[in-house]
């Protein structure tokens, strides 16, 4: 814990925390979820309250007049919709910038974080399990990369000769190069962003979800939500992780291997649909 502490200290633009998504998983947990809270938790960022009355004001929701209202825009766009483009307006805060220490281009980690969320939301959906906690982990699973590559920026072909020369996963080279990897440290920092529990030991045990116990099921749904946007090419940098658990993962989900494709379909189709309305871009 203090060596990862102590890492995450050395960098010098640490990503603003996402002070509001904890306080709004757990306000849009209640059964009374109340607008007027969710406004207020939302209107002094200027960024996320602008990017709302957008989403509202699109094809997909609007009606015969524009709303300049940020709690109209709310109710029209409905809390599930809100808490997505929320936690995705902060995500693209860190994650959208180039991470050259990744071989990563502009928006690369930022487009497959948004998939992997897009596939989380749909697997919680067909496992019975929270959407909204599926797609945030499903979105902030690499953010302990954002900070590697800040720290080591000067090292980074040390951590890609290790890759190339011996083959290792991503995983296994940041192990040895670091003494510990991405899922670990952005689990540390999720800690320390005050997020739930759940979340943090999804992001930790992503590559390792049967070691994700008592929160197993949102570590396979990150995990398979990660194969998933590879598979539709939305993967990055050298030596892609290579996936050796996903009998495993639809075992822990209840899930038959089959629905694999009709998965990555509907998460290409949800992912055009999210890119239109929130604007997501590469």
């Amino acid at each position: 814990m203090q060596e990862l502490d102590a890492f995450i200290d050395k960098v010098k633009h640490l990503p603003p925390a996402p002070r509001v998504l904890p306080q709004l998983m757990q306000l849009l947990s209640s059964d009374d979820a109340d607008a007027t809270r969710v406004v207020q938790l939302i209107q002094y960022d200027p960024g996320l309250a602008a990017n709302v009355l957008r989403a509202s004001n699109t094809t997909a929701f609007a009606a015969s007049r524009r709303v300049a209202d940020l709690g109209e825009a709310i109710f029209r766009l409905g809390f599930n919709t809100v808490f997505q483009l929320v936690v995705a307006v902060s995500a693209a805060r860190s994650l959208r910038p180039a991470q050259k220490a990744y071989g990563m281009g502009e928006g690369d980690l930022w487009q497959h974080s948004v998939t992997s969320g897009v596939a989380g939301r749909l697997l919680a959906r067909m496992t019975g399990n929270d959407e909204n906690i599926a797609f945030t982990a499903g979105l902030l699973h690499d953010l302990g990369k954002v900070i590697i590559a800040q720290v080591i920026e000067d090292n980074s072909l040390e951590l890609i000769r290790t890759l190339e020369k011996e083959g290792c996963s991503l995983l296994e080279a940041e192990k040895r190069v670091l003494g510990f990897h991405h899922a670990e440290l952005g689990s540390r920092l999720l800690e320390r962003w005050n997020f739930p529990t759940s979340v943090a030991v999804a992001v930790r045990f992503h590559h390792m979800p049967s070691a994700a116990e008592p929160h197993h099921r949102l570590a396979s749904i990150v995990y398979l939500s990660n194969f998933i946007a590879y598979t539709l090419g939305h993967g990055y940098g050298h030596n892609a992780f290579a996936f050796r658990s996903q009998n495993t993962v639809f075992s822990i989900l209840g899930l038959d291997p089959k629905m694999l494709e009709k998965l990555v379909v509907l998460t290409r189709d949800e992912f055009e649909t999210i890119e239109t309305l929130f604007q997501i871009k590469a």
